[in-house]
């Protein structure tokens, strides 16, 4: 309603009173998940007036915020294979009012195995990347790339660890996520990309 419109581009909101709602919201809609916050998922949008289009600001500058709820491992987020989304996340702002919630189905992750194997060095991982072992995600990159088989270079914005049970190996292992930009000879700007590849050599 108009009340929360003009809450939204006028009143502030405190990232601790929008945590505390979505987990007491969380716990109502999932009692028996035991769904974790994903601290390195939070994202905050100050919208321009009149506008509700997400525009990525500082959290500590938010009037609306993205929170997201799943499964942790060693206090690292845990993904299902190659999905990309947390198994829930809501948006919330001003007033405790929720502008949208996703959820998406992915099961509890099984570990069998409590073999200990050493994490490989981002640089590493980054020098996997630029030679074709990574995984894209969430970009059919076939259609703006010259040479399907080689990589454009890459300019990495940020790198996560994650977990992820992958379908080869049948078993959970540590990920890297690596958000990127990269070119091609086309005369569009830099084209968003994300990255996984295994943190561990197998």
């Amino acid at each position: 309603n108009q009340a929360n419109k003009d809450r939204l581009y006028t009143k502030k909101y405190d990232l601790n009173q929008a945590v505390s709602s979505t987990k007491t919201l969380a716990s109502e809609l999932f009692p028996n998940h035991n769904f974790e916050i994903i601290e390195s998922a939070i994202t905050a949008s100050r919208p321009l007036k009149g506008e509700l289009e997400w525009n990525n600001t500082p959290l500590d500058n938010g009037r609306l915020f993205n929170i997201s709820y799943g499964y942790l491992i060693d206090g690292y987020p845990y993904f299902n294979q190659a999905s990309v989304s947390q198994n829930l996340s809501i948006t919330i702002g001003p007033g405790n009012t929720i502008y949208g919630i996703q959820y998406s189905p992915q099961p509890k992750p099984s570990l069998t195995s409590s073999q200990t194997k050493s994490l490989i060095s981002q640089s590493k991982a980054i020098e996997l990347l630029e030679s074709n072992q990574g995984e894209i995600m969430g970009l059919n990159y076939l259609d703006i790339i010259e040479n399907p088989e080689t990589l454009p270079p890459l300019t990495i914005i940020s790198t996560q660890l994650e977990y992820r049970f992958d379908s080869i190996e049948k078993k959970v292992l540590p990920f890297f996520r690596f958000i990127a930009t990269f070119k091609n000879n086309s005369p569009y700007n830099s084209f968003p990309v994300t990255l996984i590849l295994p943190a561990v050599e197998l």
